[in-house]
């Protein structure tokens, strides 16, 4: 298996994993426009050259509209949603540190 098919195996399982979860809705609070797309992206908070995972901890579902502004926006638009990003990431965080209660 070359390296890109399993970069697409991987992706499909993160694409799938994650939206499924969300019910395919943008991870950006207040996104107006994730009515526009039948699909979600993949954006890595942690980009995997720079040492992130696929894991479903270091990934979020974002339109492609507002995938687009993460890269390419300009930079108060690339700030505001970056900082957003973090949010997700922090209650994450403190989601996964949760103690989980066992059923009786």
């Amino acid at each position: 298996m070359t390296t890109c098919t399993r970069l697409t195996i991987t992706m499909a399982a993160v694409i799938l994993g994650g939206c499924a979860e969300l019910e395919h809705h943008c991870e950006i609070s207040g996104c107006t426009d994730e009515v526009d797309f039948e699909r979600m992206d993949v954006h890595h908070l942690t980009a995997l050259g720079s040492g992130g995972s696929d894991h479903t901890d270091n990934t979020v579902a974002l339109c492609p509209a507002c995938h687009s502004r993460v890269h390419r926006g300009i930079m108060n638009v690339k700030a505001a949603l970056e900082k957003k990003l973090l949010e997700i990431r922090k209650r994450r965080a403190r989601r996964s540190k949760t103690p989980k209660h066992r059923a009786r």
